[in-house]
């Protein structure tokens, strides 16, 4: 399996937010398999683990919903929103 140009495209995008802090190290989708185990990696990019589904998995424990977000309002407080089904 290939890498898609697209994602080629944005892990150009997210490395420049990266290194000009615009997006968070915490919020940069490059850095969400850094401290996976390589084993793991290989087993989800053979389709043998689905990394949805143990997202799914992580937010079910955490008690949150894949339609939970979180933003702020105009006074800068941190509020949940969830999206109806």
């Amino acid at each position: 399996m290939k890498i898609s140009e697209n994602y080629r495209k944005l892990k150009k995008k997210w490395n420049e937010q990266a290194m000009t802090g615009e997006v968070k190290d915490v919020e940069n989708p490059l850095f969400v398999f850094s401290l996976t185990n390589s084993n793991l990696l290989k087993n989800i990019a053979a389709g043998k683990l689905d990394a949805v589904q143990l997202a799914m998995l992580e937010l079910e424990s955490r008690r949150e919903s894949i339609r939970t977000y979180f933003c702020y309002n105009k006074h800068g407080r941190r509020v949940k929103v969830t999206i109806p089904d």
